[in-house]
């Protein structure tokens, strides 16, 4: 499964982070560049379109064709100039009498009303924004607009270079990200590993195992608190041992025999006289314990009791006659 693990898991948030990051960068950077870009044609077309509404003033409003032309092949602009009804009187890129009538083009009609205007449209054949720029003629009987326009082929060539340069970056920042994450990766798994490692042999019974980590403060606290519990279970195993070990040798320092039973009625704890007497009519040789009491004694008595003390809880007595002798058996709960 794909994220089960932690190394997995940081692996992918650092490739997440990192395509979000590099993906913000390249909007940010294609966005500024292109608003720019604009900004400064914009600039460009309004300085020239004065310029000419200048010339156009001083020849007195007559248009020179080739003078036009000219100017628009130095300086990598279309020139439009057009009439009061509408009609298209001289472009630098196309023959007037071909082109349709631009009196409700949007910078044309904007210009009207305001004497300066602005649009952008993309080419239909380059498949780039095209800028606008119209100037209002209001000293001409002919001539209405004055409009200049050119094409962003500075996106395309920009989006190029961005482009090698962004891939050739990004090439260097995956590698160093990866070397970087897996040094970091290796610096929280290796304790974890080690911590696993520990926790199993605590798991084994190996509770004086002890480890030292020099890593993130959060996991040197948490191996410092699993082997503080290591401790704490070992101390406790061993008081439990030493009770086991004095009630064992009280039990055993007593000339009665006694028993302990679960409530399968199979023996636990058998004191010395218990296993003394028992052993001698037992088929077990070595030990009584773990075998249950019907195997170990053969009357039927003693066994009622201690199933009535299971049943109701109370404390049952028998007295038993043997070789001429009486035997008091007690079944008790405990």
């Amino acid at each position: 499964m794909i994220g089960k693990s932690i190394r997995q898991r940081l692996v992918i948030l650092t490739l997440f982070v990192l395509a979000l990051a590099l993906g913000g960068s390249f909007l940010i950077a294609n966005r500024a560049f292109s608003n720019t870009l604009r900004e400064t044609t914009y600039t460009q077309l309004a300085n020239n379109a004065t310029y000419l509404k200048t010339l156009l003033e001083n020849d007195t409003y007559t248009i020179e064709p080739d003078r036009f032309d000219a100017y628009a092949r130095a300086t990598s602009l279309r020139i439009t100039i057009v009439g009061k009804d509408g009609w298209v009187l001289y472009d630098s890129d196309y023959r007037a009498a071909d082109m349709d009538n631009h009196l409700y083009r949007e910078e044309v009609q904007q210009a009207l009303d305001t004497g300066n205007a602005v649009s952008e449209r993309r080419s239909a054949t380059q498949r780039l924004p095209v800028l606008y720029h119209a100037i209002r003629i209001d000293e001409d009987p002919d001539i209405a607009v004055l409009r200049l326009s050119t094409t962003l082929n500075q996106l395309t060539g920009y989006q190029k270079s961005y482009q090698n340069l962004f891939l050739g970056g990004l090439g260097i920042l995956v590698l160093l990200v990866t070397a970087i994450t897996a040094i970091s990766i290796g610096m929280i798994t290796h304790p974890l590993h080690r911590i696993k490692e520990t926790a199993a042999r605590y798991a084994n019974g190996e509770l004086d195992a002890r480890m030292h980590l020099d890593g993130p403060s959060e996991i040197s606290e948490l191996a410092t608190t699993m082997q503080d519990m290591a401790t704490r279970l070992r101390n406790t195993i061993d008081e439990v041992e030493s009770s086991r070990q004095q009630v064992q040798a009280i039990l055993d320092s007593m000339t009665e025999g006694i028993l302990l039973v679960d409530s399968s009625l199979v023996i636990k704890v058998a004191n010395q006289a218990a296993k003394h007497l028992l052993l001698q009519t037992s088929d077990h040789a070595q030990s009584i314990e773990g075998i249950r009491l019907v195997q170990a004694i053969r009357s039927t008595e003693i066994v009622a009791a201690c199933n009535d003390t299971l049943l109701d809880g109370k404390n049952h007595e028998v007295t038993l006659a043997h070789h001429g002798h009486l035997f008091g058996e007690t079944a008790l709960l405990v």
